[in-house]
């Protein structure tokens, strides 16, 4: 890890959204169908009784699909709200046609949030700007999710990062605060992490 990891980081955010800026609606619609149905076939998926996932906006992989199938089953659902007295993420139940609003950067949540008990947490379906096949995460810088995901409780759960093709990189850099994704899915399948490739994708349910 070097010293120039915060300029890493900040170059790899530009060249990601550069080429995301030219791709269109009807490309991420295809490609996240194509990444919901892998995420769908997943033994993991299968067992999870409770599964946290964000509530995609439109550069991001779409979620729609997997929550559908969540409530379609009768899995509990969770997604992140942002709690403005505490200044950070907590993630709260969310049920079918519950109202939401637009909580920091437009990202949707729910309107009166029910706080989730995180050990509660089988599976976390998390977006990001960039991965690599090690499972290291970029966001968007704000550390938000590393935080969330650095929960006593919640840092149990199988952690799956959804990516379209051309964020998955040869290497993301990282600090000791970044979390590793179990498992990252692409259109083009599923990236295994190399420290996982012994393991049996199961998680915790």
């Amino acid at each position: 890890m070097s010293n120039n990891t915060p300029a890493e980081k900040e170059t790899l955010r530009h060249v990601v959204k550069k080429t995301r800026g030219t791709l269109g609606p009807d490309w991420m619609r295809n490609m996240s169908e194509a990444i919901e149905a892998t995420v769908l076939n997943l033994e993991v998926f299968h067992k999870a009784r409770v599964v946290a996932c964000y509530l995609s906006m439109p550069a991001e992989v779409q979620t729609g699909e997997i929550l559908d199938v969540c409530w379609n089953r009768g899995k509990k659902v969770c997604v992140p709200v942002w709690l403005a007295a505490k200044k950070q993420y907590k993630l709260a139940w969310l049920e079918r046609n519950e109202k939401t609003v637009k909580g920091p950067c437009g990202i949707l949540q729910p309107e009166t949030p029910i706080l989730a008990d995180t050990a509660e947490v089988d599976i976390v379906i998390v977006p990001g700007v960039a991965f690599d096949r090690k499972g290291n995460r970029l966001g968007h810088g704000g550390g938000h999710y590393d935080r969330l995901l650095s929960g006593h409780k919640l840092c149990r759960a199988f952690r799956i990062g959804l990516s379209f093709g051309f964020q998955l990189v040869n290497a993301v850099p990282v600090n000791k605060a970044d979390k590793r994704m179990n498992l990252v899915v692409t259109e083009d399948g599923v990236a295994i992490p190399e420290n996982s490739r012994k393991k049996k994708t199961t998680g915790r349910a």
